[in-house]
This record gives structure tokens, C-alpha cells and sequence, in this order.
């Protein structure tokens, strides 16, 4: 009975990220906001979220991160320096589902909506979206994910090389913002991860995480900073 709500189904299964897409190009507001049908968003969340965005307008998107900052309170913006900072020697940040974020319209369509890549598109969007933009960082407890063994968070850890490819064709993009000093310390301190990782799977004798992470190691090795 509420006009502001429009419920559309789909004839078939369009697969996760199309479907993502498609609920982007019938939406009409300002802001994207993903609920999946097995998670939640707090009362009072919707209204935290774009008070936070409104609050800095040059933002093209917003996250909640699972850590608290030591040195400022949530909300805060940073730039796209700042943020693949953040991302790769901070706590983190492309990691999330869309889950976490709140997008404007505007800005996602110009990045080109989301690609089609199971596992990694959303952290494909965050990555181009910060590239080039400012992004709001939000507390944790606006939103909660349902976690359980069925679902396609199960199955991820396939899709960790691809994810390392993805990782790559942004911090040797044109446009990324870190230095080459920044770059070359991210390349050395994945080698020695990558290297303790498969260290530990032998000592485990777990076969798939040797192979995931010789599979990684080859591929930064052959990386030219």
C-alpha cells in the first residue's frame, strides 16, 4: 500500500550482478542501497547512512567498516589517496559486499555499473569507484549479514587468484594515486604473505591452499613495478 515501494520480478535467474544492475537502472533516488533477502539494515540505518553522505557531497559512495578508527569518529571522507591507503596499509576497505556501501546513482553508473565477475565485482566497483572519487566511512553496526554454510561465501577462497589479478590492474593503473615506493611495498609484503601461506599449507598438507597461493606468488612475480 506504500507508493514508494515497487516490487519487480524477474522471469528467470539473471545471476547476482546483472540483477544488481537492473534493480540500479529501475531505481529513480539519489542513492543505491543493497539488502539481500538473508541480511538486515538496522532501524535507523538508512537515515545514518545518507545524513553521513550528505554530510560530505563530493563522496561518490560510502562503507561501513568492521574496525573502529583510533584517530577520528565515523563519519569521515577520504580522498582516493587516502582510501587505497587505507585499503592497503590500514584496516581495510574494498573488502566488503555491497552490503556495507551506499552508492550514488551518478557516480555508479559512470563507473560502468558492476562487471560480471562471480566473487570479485563488487570489489571491482569499490576499486573504480576510489580511483577516482571520495568515499565516506561509516561504524559497523548498520547492517548484518547472515552467514551460513550454503551460500556462495563458501566456495570464495577459489576465487583469491582472480581476486590478486583484480588488485593488480588498479595499483598499476594510470590514474592510481600511490607512489611506486607504495607499490613496490605492497608487492614485497604479498611475497612474503603468499610465501608463509604456502608454507602453512604444506605443513597442513592442505593441497588447495598450496596451489591458490603458488598460483598468486607466479603472478606477482611476474609483476614490473
Amino acid at each position: 500500500n506504500d507508493k514508494r515501494i515497487r516490487l519487480y520480478v524477474n522471469e528467470k535467474n539473471v545471476g547476482d550482478y546483472p540483477n544488481r544492475n537492473y534493480a540500479a537502472s529501475l531505481a529513480r533516488g539519489k542513492y543505491l542501497k543493497y539488502v539481500d533477502s538473508d541480511d538486515y539494515i538496522y532501524p535507523n540505518g538508512l537515515k545514518i547512512l545518507v545524513e553521513g553522505m550528505e554530510k560530505y557531497p563530493d563522496a561518490a559512495w560510502g562503507i561501513c567498516t568492521s574496525r573502529p578508527d583510533i584517530e577520528r569518529p565515523f563519519p569521515f571522507m577520504l580522498n582516493p589517496y587516502e582510501s587505497y591507503l587505507y585499503h592497503f596499509f590500514g584496516p581495510g576497505l574494498f573488502h566488503k559486499g555491497p552490503l556495507a556501501t551506499i552508492i550514488k546513482k551518478k557516480y555508479f553508473e559512470e563507473a560502468g555499473t558492476f562487471s560480471n565477475q562471480r566473487m570479485i565485482s563488487d570489489t571491482d566497483m569499490w576499486y573504480r569507484l576510489s580511483l577516482k572519487n571520495p568515499v565516506v566511512l561509516f561504524q559497523d553496526g548498520i547492517v548484518w549479514q547472515r552467514r551460513h554454510p550454503d551460500q556462495e561465501l563458501s566456495d570464495q577462497k577459489k576465487y583469491i587468484p582472480e581476486g590478486e589479478k583484480l588488485k593488480w590492474k588498479y595499483l598499476l593503473a594510470p590514474d592510481c594515486k600511490l607512489t611506486r615506493q607504495h607499490i613496490q611495498k605492497i608487492k614485497s609484503g604479498r611475497i612474503k604473505r603468499y610465501s608463509g601461506f604456502i608454507l602453512s599449507g604444506i605443513k597442513k598438507l592442505d593441497i588447495e591452499q598450496i596451489r591458490i597461493y603458488i598460483k598468486c606468488l607466479r603472478y606477482i612475480l611476474r609483476i614490473k613495478v
